[in-house]
Parts: structure tokens; C-alpha cells; sequence
């Protein structure tokens, strides 16, 4: 699952090619929650992937790629669910090249190469994150405390 601001068609013909599902940010909530249930491991550049995914139960495995990365936002999650992940990296798919033509004939089959070599490598890593369930049943408790206080005040 790419991040929202990286969405090309490279991902999901990358993903296509190497048998894996492609997940997009951008689909609903009913599609994404389906596919995520389906998925052993969810590999993700998007936070908000990785929120859902733990919240599921479905290990993850994170990436950023070589443009603009929030760390801040993921270490502020990260601290929640008391884990420490390693990020891989990906090479973006589709950066400037010297001119629109080489990037188009070279720089990003290239890329798209690349790409599809180290996410199978990452998918057989055997690496995932997953927070312990003695984290998530207490940050569910707390959610539930919260909803519970607001329909109190709100009589709900």
C-alpha cells in the first residue's frame, strides 16, 4: 500500500506481475478493510496501512521511498503501539529524469525493476511488525473507556 501522495500505475502492474494484491489508498473503507483481511502481510509506505493493518491483526511491514517522509506522524503512532520497526527503502517510481523521454524509455523501467526486485526480496524477508496483544486489548480498553465517557456526557 503506497502512500496517498505516491500513487502511480507502476505499483499495481509491479504488484500484478509479482502475484501480490495491490492495495490502494484511495479505495473505500469497506474494500481496503476486505483486503487487508485477506493479505498474510501487508507491505506499506502509508501510516494510516499500517494503523489498520495492527488494529487487524495482520502483520505489516513498513517502506518509505526517497521523497518526503513524515517520520515525526509514524514515530507518534509507533509510541502507542510500543514498536520500533525498521524502515526499508524503495526507490519512487517515478522521479525526475534529465528529460521526459529518458525518463520514460529508461529511468523508470528501470526503477520499476528495481522496485520489483526488492519488494519480493522484502515479502520473503520473514520480517513483519505486529503490536503484542497485551498493547492492543489495553489501547482497545482505552478507546472504549473514552467512547464511554463521551456517551455519558451526551447521553447517547
Amino acid at each position: 500500500m503506497p502512500h496517498h501522495a505516491s500513487l502511480y500505475p507502476a505499483y499495481q502492474e509491479i504488484c500484478d506481475e509479482l502475484g501480490f494484491m495491490y492495495i490502494s489508498p484511495t479505495e473505500n473503507v469497506t474494500d481496503v478493510t476486505e483486503k487487508l483481511l485477506s493479505v498474510e502481510l501487508l507491505i506499506t509506505e502509508a501510516m494510516h496501512g499500517a494503523i489498520c493493518a495492527d488494529a487487524l491483526r495482520v502483520p505489516w511491514l513498513p517502506y518509505k521511498t526517497n521523497r518526503k517522509f513524515n517520520d515525526f506522524k509514524w514515530q507518534d503512532w509507533l509510541s502507542t503501539v510500543d514498536l520500533t520497526p525498521e524502515f526499508a527503502t524503495l526507490p519512487a517510481i517515478w522521479e525526475r529524469g534529465p528529460s521526459e523521454q529518458l525518463k520514460r524509455l529508461v529511468y523508470t523501467p528501470i526503477q520499476k525493476q528495481i522496485m520489483k526486485s526488492k519488494l519480493k526480496k522484502l515479502a520473503r524477508s520473514g520480517r513483519s511488525y505486529l503490536s503484542a496483544d497485551k498493547v492492543h486489548n489495553e489501547n482497545l480498553l482505552r478507546i472504549k473507556n473514552e467512547v464511554d465517557k463521551f456517551n455519558a456526557e451526551f447521553q447517547y
